[in-house]
């Protein structure tokens, strides 16, 4: 148990130093596991649920959770939601899938819930490589563009033509009441989404 406990600490305050940003990190990836996956493990360790899947979908479960406590709604969770929730859900498997390795991997206190073979382990850590991924394939991006068309019509499908860099022509969400005139300057905000491929865009400023 201790050894299990040790790794249900470090293994958070490691993954921190994926991000850099020690003092906000730490104390959240060091508050939530004692706060749920404590307890969690708890839970598990008395079910007999500690088999390396197991563990990672827990730990999945606990990324997208706190994803979703996170996000909350509005524009960034329209904007930033999918890649979030891919990265939470990532890390969250990540840590569970390390913290199998360093805590319970032949761990004689819980020999009989781990499972004995090595491969089905190891080929597990796709899932959160995976989801990584995705968080980064939906990262919203910033570009300026340049107002082409903004006629009252539009205003109700609060949609605004704009002309990127590159020069090509989209049609950007207004966010905001006012609507800027042609030719303006504005900076727009984009993402990938899977349902109809493509971009979606967002007038920021």
């Amino acid at each position: 148990m201790p050894r299990a406990m040790f790794a249900l600490i470090v293994v958070p305050l490691c993954a921190s130093l994926v991000y850099g940003q020690w003092f906000p990190l730490v104390m959240v990836l060091l508050v939530f596991p004692v706060l749920c996956a404590i307890p969690l493990f708890l839970l598990f360790a008395k079910r007999g649920w500690l088999r390396c899947w197991q563990v990672t979908a827990a730990g999945l479960a606990i990324g997208v959770a706190f994803a979703v406590l996170m996000i909350s709604d509005g524009l960034y969770a329209r904007i930033s939601g999918p890649s979030r929730l891919a990265e939470f859900a990532a890390l969250g498997g990540a840590i569970a899938w390390a913290f199998w390795w360093v805590g319970l991997y032949r761990n004689p206190r819980f020999a009989g819930a781990t499972g004995g073979a090595v491969r089905r382990p190891l080929a597990i850590s796709i899932l959160p490589v995976l989801l990584w991924g995705m968080s980064r394939l939906y990262e919203p991006s910033l570009s300026p563009a340049t107002v082409r068309e903004a006629s009252p019509a539009q205003v109700p499908n609060r949609l605004v033509q704009v002309q990127l860099p590159q020069g090509e022509v989209v049609g950007a969400e207004l966010v905001g009441s006012r609507t800027p005139s042609a030719g303006t300057s504005v900076l727009v905000e984009s993402r990938r989404q899977l349902w109809p491929s493509g971009r979606r865009y967002w007038l920021i400023h």
